[in-house]
């Protein structure tokens, strides 16, 4: 009809494996978004990402990001680039509806 107008969402049709960090993770400054990720020396970069969608409460990242890089997720207001850090690991669970699902 005319006057008339409809939001349709539609995603993406095919899986396929992807990195997931914590939506609270990332950043956003005048470039875009990022995340705060640390050297093999323990000192914390700001590295400049591509997301994607929430799965949950997780965003996918889709460039910008290795699956071997640590992301800091806790303390991120304390977390200055270019600060040597002592890092706590931390493991996440495998995907996201096992991450869920033990809430």
């Amino acid at each position: 009809m005319p006057g008339n107008f409809v939001r349709v969402r539609i995603g993406a049709a095919d899986e396929h494996d992807s990195l997931l960090v914590p939506d609270d993770a990332l950043g956003t400054d005048q470039g875009g978004r990022y995340l705060l990720v640390l050297d093999k020396n323990n000192t914390v970069e700001q590295r400049k990402v591509t997301i994607g969608p929430r799965v949950g409460d997780l965003r996918v990242i889709e460039s910008g990001l290795k699956p071997d890089d640590r992301v800091v997720v806790a303390g991120i207001l304390r977390a200055v680039p270019g600060q040597k850090v002592d890092p706590q690991l931390q493991t996440a669970a495998a995907t996201p509806g096992s991450a869920a699902g033990g809430k």
